[in-house]
């Protein structure tokens, strides 16, 4: 309880970026991890537990249309960025469209190019996609054709709840506030990740350790 919890990693252990929208090796996302809130997760459980998808944000499962092409997820209150903010749909819209944004160049485009509009935004022809419509907690995401899957890849870290205005970097965002239960207010590349303790967080996961 408290205290700082000191990790020490090989320099080329391979933690590529802080920046939800490219981190993309284990190191990376074992760090974002704590930093996360997402709409659905896996909770902090040894297996079989640990491996079954539940709410996080989001209030229950999404409801999903007749057609098994539309999502709607209505998220929970009480969860806030570590500057006090509420979280809500527009944080995880914007979590999207900066994984589409061409100048990104995103691993993640495989989890999101089959959304409605993604294709115009990949262009370069508009910011946002069409299909994904955010509406105080309401977020509603529609696809081009059903994929079962779907609620399952809400649970990257590349759909961590960012702020609405964060903004478009390819070299990526290296401080920002973070909605999980730590977020990060130092990142040197090769050199150092300081986190610290979310003060508003508003989630159920363990957050233990000042820093």
């Amino acid at each position: 309880q408290g205290g700082i919890f000191r990790i020490i990693l090989n320099a080329g252990a391979g933690i590529d970026s802080m920046d939800p929208a490219l981190a993309s090796s284990p190191p990376g996302w074992a760090l974002l991890d704590t930093t996360c809130a997402r709409l659905m997760a896996y909770p902090d459980k040894p297996a079989p537990a640990g491996f079954e998808l539940q709410p996080e944000v989001a209030a229950s499962f999404p409801s999903v249309s007749r057609d098994r092409k539309t999502y709607t997820f209505k998220l929970r209150s009480g969860f806030r960025f570590s500057d006090g903010s509420p979280v809500r749909a527009s944080a995880f819209a914007r979590a999207i469209n900066r994984v589409l944004a061409p100048e990104m160049k995103s691993p993640a485009l495989l989890l999101v190019r089959d959304i409605v509009g993604a294709g115009r935004v990949l262009q370069g022809k508009s910011e946002t996609a069409s299909g994904i419509v955010a509406r105080g907690n309401t977020l509603t995401i529609r696809l081009t054709r059903p994929a079962p899957d779907f609620p399952h890849r809400t649970a990257s870290t590349y759909f961590c709840a960012v702020p609405p205005e964060l903004p478009i970097d390819p070299e990526g965002v290296a401080e920002y506030h973070a909605a999980g239960p730590y977020y990060v207010v130092e990142y040197r590349p090769g050199e150092r990740v300081e986190i610290r303790r979310n003060p508003h967080y508003g989630g159920r996961r363990p957050h233990h350790v000042d820093a």
